[in-house]
């Protein structure tokens, strides 16, 4: 049961008894703005720690790939998508009866989609690593919610009753709770706004006549009983590093030097970045002759100081009212809420593009990353109304691309006319035509236009959609999936660039953007990052084939620069091109939970517990920067005796004869799907049962039960989707061992 009071007090909820897993919503109230909501809230044989709350950011092992099972297209793209990017198998969920309207109730959404997505996440063991939901093509992109906002007592007009499959999947835990928080204009506390925003209040009702009685203390002057108060509060909330911050100011006020620059410092350890702010700051100034304290400020980031930093995103943090990204454990005082990053692959009905077009551009957006490509940002402004929106911080947002060291311009037409090397442009037009522009945006740019049906994929429609931007080579744009008004906070602001532009993945760039994203559609490749300087050094990806209890042994490159040196570059941030210098190094088996630590010249992982047969090994290259940029690169490995388990594809009437799957093979063989089913058969060790054949983590067939050793199925072309399909065969040996074969891929043409 669910109790809804006032929209000025708070809404509370039960947690719901069938959930389990750390996806599942819980209670937590906290403040937004004048009301208050609730929000739900393998072994390495090196030192090692599980990475349960260790990394942010956004790499393929992250991401959950979701395909609407009934759909060719679906399938199709999520096949190229996958195969693009290297997706763990168990990353992708293949979801039955979905339905096939664009439009469907909030109810409808809940109960076909993400309540199922969500358990899938729980039962495969993603839940402690997944950091983004990429739904394929073919699920509805408009959601009813006036259901849930009839519970709000207070009604606001601008809260039209439909909101994005996307944005709902990133509220997910008030949007399964049927909780209408989700809609609020502030609700998305991972958004980056104005450094003014970290020092709001930033806990529950039960501190908040303590903060006010601090805030009382200092503008009186009385700096040292403020300095005290505030030592109080960072007990009951020991993340806010923006508390620290304060009371190193109020302890320099009231002449406590040395207490001033130990908070400072616990300050910079627990998040604090922003070197600009501190640069800025006349509290500081009776320290800035000590040593000590110029020491602290090298450390830190030599930013405006006027905005929020660029910051990775982590599901397994909770994120404060203020944008503090909060680790460990839920404290009552000190409450937040989680998210999921959410974009579609691609919208292929109504006003969506072909799925060529669609896999093209997906194709483009992958072989941008770590391109660093020149070019420049493009800001329209005219005198219409959806130009005119986000003006108020397009000359900040410039400001900070040029000190960044990137091109940044204003035109004073709607579109950029004959400009090539366009790495980002965002501009508010209500109908246009990229072609006549003779433009040309360069692989990884977003593109991003304000205006009220940008989203709307039913046809027809009087507004041009973002599927034309899409066309015209961007990696990702965005859209309203209803009429929104002219609402600035419901649409990216110009700092979408700014996130981009310093490395971080698209999809953070869109929600760091974004205050109250509900009825925003968001399309494209959630893991393009052509600005990022990650760690992408070479690592040897052969098949390694080891026996039983054996390691793997990895040896990581030590090239790149740490982030320290990085930073004293004399170029500025954008001019660099340098990748960084890999500072932790993580493994996963098969897509499980992360594990890792400190890089090191060889590193070696005990598989003395794995099962024969193949398996893959997902290596993360994570940096020691704020952002914790990292590559991903899966090492493929085969445990045990080549003819434990083969499967076979019968290749007739394809350039090849009949092939099977050895530790040394992985060469695609071509079926048309018109020439009717696949023939594929199963050859497992003496005794084995359960012969399974597997699309990924879909079990496509399974044989009777009686059978052992091996097994043959024909398999319909359309059930798995055209392009890249990996297929496998499983099965359960005679001593109760599940093993898997080696993967055969098959190019499934139309």
């Amino acid at each position: 049961m669910i109790e809804y009071l006032s929209f000025t007090t708070c809404y509370r909820r039960k947690k719901p008894s069938s959930w389990d897993g750390q996806i599942d919503p819980r209670n937590c109230p906290h403040r937004l703005a004048r009301y208050l909501v609730s929000a739900i809230a393998g072994v390495v044989a090196w030192a090692c720690f599980p990475l349960t709350l260790a990394i942010a950011g956004l790499t393929a092992s992250e991401v959950v790939v979701v395909v609407n099972g009934d759909s060719l297209d679906s399938r199709t793209i999520a096949n190229h998508y996958v195969k693009l990017r290297s997706i763990p198998d168990v990353n992708v969920i293949v979801l039955g009866d979905v339905p096939s309207s664009e439009t469907i109730t909030v109810d409808e959404f809940r109960e076909k989609i993400l309540k199922p997505l969500l358990n899938q996440i729980n039962q495969r063991g993603l839940a402690s690593h997944v950091q983004c939901i990429a739904y394929s093509a073919d699920f509805p992109t408009a959601i009813q919610i006036d259901k849930d906002l009839a519970k709000l007592k207070e009604k606001l007009e601008i809260l039209t009753p439909i909101g994005s499959i996307t944005s709902l999947t990133y509220t997910y835990e008030l949007t399964a709770a049927g909780n209408p928080s989700y809609a609020m204009p502030e609700i998305n506390f991972y958004s980056r706004q104005s450094m003014k925003r970290y020092f709001t209040y930033p806990g529950s009702a039960e501190s908040e006549e303590q903060w006010i009685s601090i805030q009382k203390l200092s503008s009186r002057r009385r700096h040292n009983e403020a300095y005290k108060q505030l030592l109080e509060l960072i007990k009951k909330m020991p993340n806010q590093y923006p508390l620290r911050y304060l009371a190193a100011a109020e302890a320099c006020l009231a002449l406590e030097p040395e207490a001033s620059v130990q908070l400072l410092e616990s300050a910079i350890q627990a998040g604090w970045s922003s070197g600009g702010y501190l640069k800025s700051d006349d509290r500081f100034k009776k320290l800035r002759d000590r040593d000590d304290f110029q020491l602290l400020e090298i450390l830190l980031d030599n930013d405006s100081g006027k905005w929020q930093p660029t910051i990775g995103f982590n599901n397994r943090a909770q994120w404060a009212p203020n944008g503090v990204r909060m680790l460990g454990p839920a404290r009552p005082d000190h409450p937040g809420s989680r998210y999921l990053l959410s974009v579609m692959l691609a919208v292929t009905r109504g006003g969506g593009t072909t799925v060529k077009q669609a896999i093209d551009a997906l194709t483009r957006a992958a072989q941008a990353d770590f391109t660093h490509p020149d070019g420049t940002f493009y800001y329209s402004d005219t005198t219409d109304v959806r130009s005119e929106t986000r003006k108020p911080f397009r000359d900040e947002a410039i400001a900070e691309l040029k000190r960044l060291g990137f091109k940044a311009e204003i035109i004073k037409t709607p579109l950029p006319m004959r400009t090539k090397s366009i790495l980002g442009i965002q501009f508010g037009t209500p109908k246009f035509s990229w072609l006549p522009t003779a433009s040309q945006m360069v692989p990884g740019a977003i593109a991003d236009n304000l205006t009220s049906y940008g989203g709307v994929m039913t046809t027809p429609n009087s507004q041009t959609t973002f599927s034309e931007l899409i066309r015209a080579g961007a990696a990702g744009s965005c859209g309203t999936v209803t009429e929104p008004f002219a609402l600035a906070f419901k649409f990216p602001s110009p700092f979408l660039y700014v996130h981009y532009a310093q490395g971080a993945s698209l999809a953070e760039a869109f929600y760091q953007s974004v205050n109250g994203p509900y009825q925003l559609l968001i399309v494209g490749d959630p893991l393009c990052q052509p600005f990022s300087s990650a760690p992408n050094h070479p690592i040897d990806t052969s098949l390694r084939q080891l026996q039983p209890g054996e390691t793997l042994s990895i040896a990581p490159s030590l090239a790149g620069v740490k982030y320290g040196d990085w930073l004293a570059m004399p170029k500025p941030a954008g001019q660099r091109k340098t990748a960084l210098a890999t500072s932790r190094l993580v493994l996963q088996l098969d897509g499980s939970s992360p594990q890792g630590g400190a890089v090191q010249p060889k590193v070696n992982l005990a598989l003395k517990d794995v099962p024969p047969g193949y398996h893959e090994v997902q290596v993360l290259q994570i940096a020691d920067d704020p952002l914790n940029q990292r590559s991903m690169t899966t090492i493929p490995v085969w445990i045990g005796p080549a003819n434990s388990i083969q499967l076979s594809v019968d290749t007739t009437g394809t350039s090849s004869s009949t092939e099977s799957a050895t530790p040394t093979q992985d060469q695609p063989k071509r079926f048309s799907n018109k020439s009717g089913p696949i023939s594929v058969s199963i050859k497992a060790s003496e005794g084995s049962t359960e012969l399974t054949l597997l699309h990924r983590a879909e079990t496509v067939a399974q044989a009777d039960p009686t059978a052992k050793n091996s097994a043959s199925f024909t398999v319909a072309p359309e059930k798995l989707g055209l392009g890249p399909v990996r297929l496998q065969a499983r099965a359960k040996t005679a001593d109760g061992v599940t093993i898997t074969s080696q993967p055969v891929w098959i190019e499934v043409t139309p």
